[in-house]
């Protein structure tokens, strides 16, 4: 009787997304979720004309379509997440990987320098806020209910009449951009998100730096800081200004 071989045959689960995926791709996908819900979900205040730019016009032109960029901030912030945690276990201690991290953050940032305020309106306070200064009007004495336009520039009603809570030189420097943006409140906006990410990249300078002095893995610490997705939401996508505040406190640490 002839001998015959026996092969056991594993099944294999076929692959899946998002595990077929690479972290840096996927998080861009995130990223571009974001950016498209954006137009559709995005804060714009009634009187700026970004809402007649397309295609954010074209995304707020019906119910079905705002809610599509509902569910597409909602699906892109998972994707971010998902695509952090994954990045995780390549990270190692050398050069090569504070460089990849580095540059991964790079490419998950890009799309969300240009999209609509998500998540907050504090970018159009900080307008507003210059736009008092400039006008003359004590910030620290006044709300930006003082101005003319305030609501319809985007402000939240709920802090136009507090008092400013930023120190003297960002007021100053928000100043600036209103007086850019006296004719086209957008600049403002876009320039005050500039400086926002400026702040996140001199906070990760900062604490790399640190990490460095203490002879910690770089590399961790670029994934912790500049790749996590709470950084590139609060300090890019919403443009909160805390980065300046938290690069202020990480040189001061260096000093």
């Amino acid at each position: 009787m002839p001998h015959q071989t026996h092969r056991t045959v594993i099944a294999r689960e076929p692959s899946r997304f998002p595990a077929t995926v690479s972290p840096t791709f996927l998080g861009l996908i995130g990223s571009l979720c974001i950016l498209v819900g954006s137009f559709g979900a995005g804060w714009i205040g009634d009187g700026l004309g970004l809402r007649e730019w397309f295609p954010i016009a074209f995304f707020r032109s019906s119910p079905d379509l705002t809610r599509l960029c509902t569910m597409l901030l909602i699906v892109g912030g998972f994707l971010l997440v998902i695509a952090w945690l994954r990045f995780r276990p390549s990270i190692r201690d050398d050069d090569a990987s504070l460089r990849r991290v580095i540059r991964t953050s790079v490419i998950w940032a890009l799309p969300l320098l240009i999209c609509v305020p998500v998540f907050s309106r504090d970018m159009f306070s900080y307008v507003a806020v210059g736009r008092l200064m400039a006008a003359g009007i004590d910030p620290y004495q006044h709300g930006v209910n003082e101005i003319a336009g305030w609501y319809s520039l985007g402000v939240d009603p709920f802090w136009s009449s507090t008092e400013s809570p930023y120190g003297p030189l960002f007021i100053a420097v928000a100043a600036v951009f209103s007086w850019l943006g006296a004719e086209i409140p957008e600049y403002a906006l876009f320039l005050n998100r500039l400086a926002a990410t400026a702040g996140a990249v001199l906070m990760v300078v900062a604490f790399l730096k640190i990490a460095a002095l203490r002879g910690r893995n770089r590399a961790f610490v670029a994934w912790m800081i500049a790749a996590n997705p709470l950084t590139l939401l609060l300090f890019i996508a919403s443009g909160h200004n805390d980065g300046l505040m938290l690069a202020g406190m990480g040189f001061g640490l260096l000093a």
